[in-house]
């Protein structure tokens, strides 16, 4: 077993599954060097085929210490069926879409072998499972020096074991509906080379500065040959997971309701390290996640003995009337099995509409009212209202619901001063019954006072002289007119 001196936890998003990663790097500015010793007990583990070796080397020095004292060995010698490749622990858990760089150092004896990156992916929802491997001929490395490759995203293709089909990183990144990849959480990455079908060429390869960038980390890791017991390999768990409802029926929208999840790996020989476990839920919102382990999912349980198991709690809500369910899964490093490591199936139910909730009306009483008002209750439900007494609103609120009672347009009257209409114990919360305690009081407007004309100074009224004088000219007026007459 190998091992980093530190392991970071990540989150990521979830779409329905697993994802094994497969990526490395050499060292950038600010990357956070861990050193990988043979003497660690957890972290790097190495899987072989049938035939070849992986181990610590001191020959082929190389790293960024100030002094190099070792790089990883990864040879085969030609026989069929070799994969000869280290495997690093979880980095929970970024997925394949937050990958930003990837870059190893290698150094090989044959061009067309050297170690390269591999990506393996689990998806819980249709249960399948395949690997993103990493087309060595996009790369040609010099023989017997060490060099920094680099996964260029655009351009470089990865071959995808289940469908065949070969794209770039940034395509498989944007894979993202059933089925793709680009969102599934990581879980392991390796660097390696071989193939389990003919004979393999015989190559000594040596890697190191194994560097993985993503959106959420930024780590080099740096093997560095030391004395010590050699690197054992990591043997296969099998592990299984099963789901159980434990909340009775009927189910009812709204309703909380409890899951246990059980993770047990089986054995028979070897311990399960780091077991990714997810719940993808239909219908439900997971509102808790409680066990040893695991407060949240996706999750990683970091050792399973031989027999052991862990039980997960888990509580969620349904979210609305029709079918619920959920998805489980777990996935160990190697798992022979992988038959038992989903359960989607069963342990579900239906959930039926909530009854309707009791509403209440908001009303009160109308006084003094002499035409027609426009009340509004919460800004809307135009009521208008032409009689005092009782009046109430058309439209009903659910308990506990705020309600405010104001007067949208002022009384249209046959009086020449108009009316004032005002609300009083308008605004409150409605407690489990109607409403009708506002007042609403209509007053007369006050009439204007009467302003005297303004457009000129007034004339003094005629003293009695003065109207002697005028009724003695009409007079004469008069006289002067019969005469006239007269004489015509």
């Amino acid at each position: 077993m190998l091992n980093v001196s530190k392991i970071k936890n990540q989150k990521s998003k979830i779409l329905f599954g697993f994802l094994s990663l497969i990526v490395f790097g050499a060292s950038v500015a600010n990357a956070a060097v861990e050193v990988v010793l043979p003497s660690d007990t957890k972290g790097w583990f190495e899987k072989n085929g049938s035939t070849g070796v992986m181990d610590f080397s001191d020959v082929q020095k190389h790293g960024n210490q100030l002094i190099p004292t070792g790089s990883l060995l990864l040879e085969t010698d030609g026989s069929a069926g070799q994969i000869i490749q280290a495997a690093r622990v979880p980095i929970p858990l970024v997925t394949v879409a937050d990958f930003t760089v990837i870059s190893w150092d290698v150094y090989t004896d044959n061009a067309t072998n050297y170690p390269a990156p591999r990506i393996e992916y689990w998806w819980i929802g249709p249960g399948k499972s395949g690997t993103l491997r990493y087309d060595t001929s996009n790369l040609t490395p010099a023989l017997y020096s060490w060099q920094t490759m680099t996964v260029d995203f655009n351009k470089d293709t990865w071959t995808d074991s289940t469908s065949g089909q070969s794209k770039t990183l940034a395509e498989w990144q944007a894979t993202t509906a059933l089925g793709g990849v680009g969102e599934i959480p990581s879980n392991f990455f390796y660097i390696g080379y071989g193939s389990t079908g003919g004979a393999f060429a015989a190559t000594t390869a040596y890697a190191d500065l194994v560097h993985l960038e993503t959106t959420k980390s930024d780590d080099t890791w740096d093997f560095e040959f030391a004395a010590g017991p050699p690197p054992t390999e990591l043997g296969s768990p099998n592990v299984s997971i099963t789901k159980t409802l434990d909340t009775a029926g009927p189910y009812t929208a709204g309703d909380t309701i409890t899951y246990t999840v059980t993770v047990t790996n089986a054995g028979p020989t070897d311990e399960a390290k780091n077991t990714i476990v997810i719940d993808q839920p239909t219908n439900l919102t997971i509102t808790s996640v409680a066990s040893a382990s695991c407060t949240e999912f996706p999750c990683a349980i970091p050792l399973l003995a031989v027999g052991a198991s862990e039980v997960i709690t888990v509580m969620a809500t349904i979210d609305a009337a029709g079918a619920f369910d959920n998805s489980a899964g777990a996935y160990a490093f190697v798992d022979p099995d992988i038959s038992d490591n989903i359960d989607n199936t069963g342990n579900g139910g239906t959930a039926v509409a909530p009854p309707p909730l009791p509403t209440y009306t908001v009303g009160g009483t109308l006084s003094g009212l002499a035409g027609s008002v426009t009340l509004q209750n919460n800004g809307a439900d135009d009521f208008i209202a032409s009689t005092d007494g009782p009046f109430s609103f058309a439209t009903a609120l659910a308990d506990s619901s705020a309600y405010a009672v104001t007067v949208l347009n002022q009384p249209t009257v046959r009086t020449t001063t108009g009316q004032t209409c005002t609300v009083s114990g308008g605004s409150g919360t409605i407690s489990g019954a109607n409403v009708s305690s506002v007042s609403v009081s209509c007053v007369n407007n006050n009439a204007p006072p009467v302003t005297p004309p303004t457009s000129g100074p007034s004339k003094p009224i005629p003293t009695l002289s003065e109207w002697g004088l005028i009724l003695m000219s009409g007079l004469l007026g008069l006289a002067v007119f019969i005469r006239q007459r007269k004489l015509l």
